[in-house]
């Protein structure tokens, strides 16, 4: 058993493929077979219903701006975009949503819910700096970047709580104090999710200028929101830093030569962001 404890350990501080057969070895020799599919992917169905939920959270806080000709003009620009992604097709599609939210955000969620505050939609100065937003979006949706946090997080529960168990075995009658448990879920969750999350910014904004440049859109538009975005912590507080992704996507724009197409975008763009 001490063994399975040390390749469990070793496992989470490695790689994401050491934590699966890690957790695979460890369910299989103690019955847990919760930790044995702790790995498994989410169905396109339990991505839905797992969205909807969450989607459901947001608009308890953040309601749906009343307002037709803008959720619709969204929505066009948002369809157009994820036909040009490598995951166009979802178990019922994609939804975008202008909401009430008076700080500068922008977030989606599994199966396919994108969510752009009012202030965020204000910000923009064109149709094609709204599109890269989205296209972030659109991004984590494609690389499953929510599932596989909330993936990473249910092994850390299970990770935890196994080896919390294991630890008062171990012990005997000695009490193992609850802080200490506390501390290592921390630890480890500090540890996995922050490395993740640095990795995840960088793969949607590589993934959003590729979707963007098909579309036709220019992908110096993400470039743009991030520079002038860098002080909205609320739109740019994941990792990597501001300056950091900004430093990155400018290396890649020389790559990435579309034609300037924005002067007829800008017309009904305008037109939106007046009657919001």
């Amino acid at each position: 058993m001490r063994i399975l404890i040390s390749l469990l350990v070793l496992g989470l501080f490695t790689s994401c493929a050491n934590v699966d057969k890690a957790l695979v070895k460890v369910g299989e020799a103690t019955g847990r077979k919760d930790m044995v599919m702790a790995g498994a992917d989410l169905s396109p169905k339990q991505e839905y219903y797992l969205g909807r939920s969450m989607a459901a959270q947001v608009l308890h806080t953040s309601p749906a701006v009343k307002n037709d000709s803008i959720q619709d003009y969204l929505n066009k620009v948002g369809q157009y975009l994820v036909l040009h992604s490598t995951r166009p097709e979802l178990f019922k599609g994609y939804h975008f949503l202008v909401v009430n939210d008076q700080k500068p955000s922008a977030l989606s969620t599994p199966g396919g819910f994108i969510f752009i505050s009012k202030a965020m939609f204000s910000s923009l100065e064109s149709e094609d700096e709204l599109a890269a937003v989205l296209a972030h979006e659109i991004a984590h949706i494609e690389l499953k970047h929510a599932e596989d946090i909330i993936k990473k997080q249910k092994k850390t529960a299970l990770v935890t709580d196994f080896l919390a168990k294991e630890g008062k075995k171990q012990m005997g009658d000695k009490k193992v104090p609850d802080e200490v448990y506390s501390w290592g879920s921390r630890s480890i969750s500090s540890v996995i999710n922050a490395q993740f999350e640095q990795a995840q910014e960088v793969k949607a904004d590589r993934r959003a200028l590729m979707t963007l440049k098909k579309a036709g859109y220019l992908p110096k538009a993400l470039y743009d929101v991030l520079s002038r975005m860098k002080g909205e912590t609320s739109f740019l507080s994941r990792h990597p830093s501001s300056e950091s992704r900004v430093s990155r996507i400018k290396l890649i724009l020389p790559k990435l030569k579309v034609r300037n197409t924005t002067n007829y975008r800008q017309v009904r763009f305008s037109k939106m962001k007046e009657s919001l």
